[in-house]
């Protein structure tokens, strides 16, 4: 997937329900799943990382493992490994504790090749608690992490470090990354915009570096997020000429905020109490006009000038809690940029449907948004019109509560229009049959 952080893909996804699900245990959810390109027998394998294991699935007849290694993280931080990248040289990167590691085929061109180890990479001077949090690569091939703690940290692929700075702020989810060596890190304080100038990261104004305030809760946790401020981590979004930023807020009432990637336009008006850089906010009531509360743990899935957020609201269930409940609220909203006007408008909304916890994708070629869904005790995929908001169709996936339970993990889509997602306990790949 692209550095953009978007959740959607130029691949097709699952065209209709024919489709044949297969399941692979891990013990541990993977939160993210990575497939690689056909090898010379035409075949794939797709690289995952639990919080304690580095996995290579085997994408053929059946979903299986090829192998699997321990990936230097734990159960100690189960935020550990989410955030993932395979680089053009075939090494996949994953962040355990306070490490890097990079991790290859020990045999080339083998899809059933073990896993070799191609180095590490430790904090130093890590805080009590600290850990590594997103991972991210520079359009010039440099890794970018990102630790709960705020350090944000450029390193060439060879796992040695060439640079840092300080944010203000926790930081429970990822980064993106733009062309033009833009960093967007989102703190528990700020917005952030740290500028990868090709030598070293910066947080000067001069180079194009900005921060820019939110309703970020004001420290207070919200029941059905993973750590303080928003929920998700930083989307990328360009319509037209305007080249923007996408977050969800921290009010009881959840925000969708938009904010302007580079200079804000001459002349322009936030909205009233925004910050300056903000370019649209509007609340996310799911269709609800009513609605007090709303919360979101995802990402914002974008798609062109569509930007869609699913519900987490667990009421007063906390952590892992609602995840072992199988609890699923409905609600899913879409909203539209509309460049001309420089206006952000609420598109549509489904009340009856539940995304309950995993991160939605959608597909360009298909037209239609994905997610793991939940109807009544069965969990499920659940295809959208990206358009309309009208259901498509879902695949069943099964009424066991651990084996099928997206838990945070992202809704991908696969090769050969299929979908793959990490589970509580596994990976499931959803294919046409």
């Amino acid at each position: 997937s692209s550095p953009h952080s978007q959740g959607s893909s130029v691949r097709p996804g699952l065209a209709s329900a024919s489709a044949r699900v297969d399941f692979v245990e891990l013990g541990l959810p993977s939160i993210t799943l990575v497939p690689t390109p056909t090898y010379p027998d035409g075949s794939r394998v797709a690289w995952g990382s639990t919080p304690s294991e580095v996995v290579r699935l085997k994408l053929d007849d059946r979903l299986e493992i090829a192998d699997r290694v321990p990936s230097g993280g734990g159960l100690g931080d189960l935020v550990g490994g989410a955030y993932t990248l395979l680089d053009s040289a075939g090494t996949f990167f994953t962040v355990g504790g306070s490490e890097v590691r990079g991790f290859g085929d020990a045999e080339p061109d083998d899809p059933d090749s073990p896993i070799e180890e191609r180095g590490s990479w430790a904090l130093p001077d890590p805080d009590e608690d600290e850990s590594l949090r997103g991972l991210g690569l520079t359009y010039d091939g440099v890794l970018v992490v990102v630790s709960s703690t705020g350090r944000l940290l450029a390193l060439s692929r060879d796992l040695t470090l060439l640079s840092e700075v300080q944010l203000d702020g926790e930081v429970s989810n990822s980064i993106a990354i733009d062309e033009q060596g833009g960093v967007y890190a989102v703190t528990s304080e700020a917005m952030h915009r740290v500028q990868w100038t090709g030598d070293a990261l910066s947080v000067d104004p001069a180079t194009g570096a900005w921060e820019a305030a939110y309703a970020n809760g004001d420290g207070q946790p919200v029941p059905g997020r993973l750590g303080l401020g928003s929920g998700s981590t930083p989307s990328l979004m360009t319509v037209g000429d305007d080249r923007l930023v996408v977050i969800t807020d921290a009010q009881p009432l959840m925000h969708l905020v938009l904010l302007w990637r580079d200079d804000i336009p001459d002349g322009w008006s936030a909205p009233a109490g925004a910050d300056a850089r903000v370019a649209g906010l509007l609340p996310v009531t799911f269709g609800d006009p009513s609605a007090a509360t709303s919360v979101s743990e995802q990402s914002v899935l974008v798609l062109g000038d569509g930007a869609v957020v699913v519900n987490n609201d667990y009421g007063d269930m906390t952590g892992i809690t609602p995840v072992l409940a199988g609890v699923a609220p409905p609600g899913i909203e879409r909203f539209t940029w509309d460049p001309e006007s420089d206006t952000l408008a609420s598109t549509w909304s489904v009340g009856d449907l539940s995304c309950p916890n995993g991160i939605p994708s959608a597909s360009a070629a298909t037209g239609l948004m994905y997610c793991v869904g939940k109807r009544g005790e069965t969990w499920t995929v659940e295809a959208i019109d990206w358009r309309t908001g009208e259901p498509a169709f879902h695949v069943p996936l099964g009424d066991d509560n651990l084996r099928y339970n997206s838990t945070y993990a992202a809704t991908e889509i696969g090769p050969d229009g299929s979908i793959l997602t990490g589970t509580f306990t596994g990976a499931v790949w959803i294919r046409p049959e």
